[in-house]
C-alpha cells in the first residue's frame, strides 16, 4: 500500500485532506513546534515562590514525541536531587523535596490530555516552596470538577496510547492516585487542581519539615 495509505491506517495521516493528524505530527515530526506551536514543554526555575522572582534555569523541552519524553525524564533526574536532614546529632537521612513518581506523572498527564490546538506551551515552573503544572486545555469529555479524578476521557486518544506503549502511562486511569500516595508517603501536602475553561492547573508543595 502507498506511504499515505499506511500511515492513515495508524491514524497518522488524514486521507481526505492529504495531510498528517495532529498524533502524525507528534510523533513523527523532527519539530513538532513548525505546525502545532504550543507542542513543548517550557520548564522554569525561580529563585523564589513568585513568578517575579529571579530565573534560576530555564529550558525547552521539544522534540517528536518520545524525544520530549525522553528528555522530560533526563531533566526531572538532575533536578529532582536529594539532600540531607539532620534527624539527631548523629544521624541525618536524605530526603527530596518531591517524589519523581508523582512529579512525572503528573507532567505526563499534562503532555497527554493537553488541547494541541492552543500555541500555549505546558508550563513546568519550579518555585522554592511549590511546582506548578499548567496543561492548556480545560478538562475534556465526561470529566469534571466534580468526578476528577475517577472519571477518564481522552482528549488525545491516539497520543494516549502511544505513551502506554512506550511505557510512560498506566493502563488504569489511576495516574492521579498513584501521584497522590507518593506524595503522602514522602510527607508533602496533598496535591492541588484548578480548572478553568482555558486549563489545568497543578500545584505540588514542597515538604515542610
Amino acid at each position: 500500500r502507498p506511504l499515505p495509505v499506511q500511515l492513515a491506517s495508524l491514524r497518522l495521516y488524514d486521507l481526505r485532506h492529504d495531510c498528517p493528524t495532529h498524533a502524525g505530527v507528534l510523533l513523527l515530526s523532527e519539530r513538532p513546534t513548525h505546525w502545532l506551536a504550543g507542542a513543548y514543554v517550557q520548564f522554569v526555575r525561580f529563585g523564589g515562590t513568585e513568578s517575579t522572582s529571579p530565573v534560576v534555569d530555564e529550558k525547552r523541552v521539544e522534540g517528536d514525541l518520545a524525544t520530549l519524553l525522553q528528555r522530560l525524564d533526563m531533566l526531572l533526574d538532575v533536578t529532582l536531587r536529594q539532600r540531607p536532614i539532620l534527624v539527631t546529632n548523629l544521624r541525618e537521612e536524605m530526603r527530596v523535596d518531591y517524589p519523581k513518581p508523582a512529579v512525572r506523572e503528573l507532567v505526563l498527564n499534562a503532555i497527554m490530555h493537553r488541547d494541541y490546538q492552543s500555541a500555549a506551551p505546558t508550563r513546568f515552573f519550579w518555585f522554592d516552596d511549590r511546582i506548578e503544572i499548567h496543561s492548556p486545555g480545560g478538562l475534556y469529555g465526561a470529566v469534571s470538577a466534580e468526578n476528577f479524578p475517577h472519571q477518564t476521557d481522552y482528549r488525545n486518544p491516539l497520543v494516549a496510547e502511544v505513551m502506554r506503549t512506550l511505557g510512560y502511562a498506566n493502563r488504569f486511569g489511576v495516574g492521579v492516585q498513584r501521584a497522590q500516595e507518593a506524595m503522602r508517603l514522602n510527607g508533602n501536602p496533598p496535591v492541588e487542581f484548578a480548572f478553568d475553561p482555558h486549563g489545568v492547573r497543578v500545584i505540588l508543595r514542597a515538604v515542610t519539615s
